[in-house]
């Protein structure tokens, strides 16, 4: 055995370990893929569960007004909906993507806090239902707008 060779002194990086560090890169590049494309589907599955609790329950408040509304209708359309903000952060973070630097994303956001207004419209503000329903149909084109920004990542994306 050659001293020189084992000694960590004289050489401190095993060459056998340089092909092992090249290989969990590029497998961490393809977990990052799939872990982001993963994120994607749970946003786009948030999404589209805000957007039946938001039918729904409009066409609740519409038909029946705030009384008498199940107990699941107050909270769980609040706790999907955290999850696709949180969900959305964390894909803008790991996309290096951010409002104000890309115009899509502020017109996206812009249009997030529009119809989280005309939601509080619908469900509380509101007290005639001609108010409700117009404010309801806005924020359903409000929120095809968003999807639309979302796709194209333009903010004029119906012009």
């Amino acid at each position: 055995m050659n001293p020189a060779r084992s000694s960590p002194i004289c050489n401190p990086v095993l060459p056998e370990l340089q092909p092992a560090t090249v290989v969990d890169s590029r497998h961490d590049h393809s977990r990052r893929s799939m872990s982001y494309q993963l994120l994607i589907n749970l946003h786009i599955t948030t999404a589209l569960i805000s957007l039946l609790l938001f039918l729904f329950r409009g066409v609740w408040v519409l038909r029946y007004g705030q009384q008498n509304r199940p107990r699941w209708m107050k909270w769980l359309p609040h706790v999907n909906d955290t999850i696709l903000f949180i969900l959305g952060i964390v894909l803008m973070l790991m996309s290096q993507q951010y409002p104000i630097v890309n115009t899509w994303l502020t017109a996206k956001l812009t249009a997030l806090i529009i119809y989280i207004l005309l939601g509080m419209v619908v469900m509380k503000w509101a007290k005639q239902r001609r108010s409700q329903f117009v404010a309801w149909l806005a924020a359903l084109v409000v929120f095809a707008y968003m999807v639309g920004v979302a796709i194209t990542k333009q903010p004029l994306v119906f012009i």
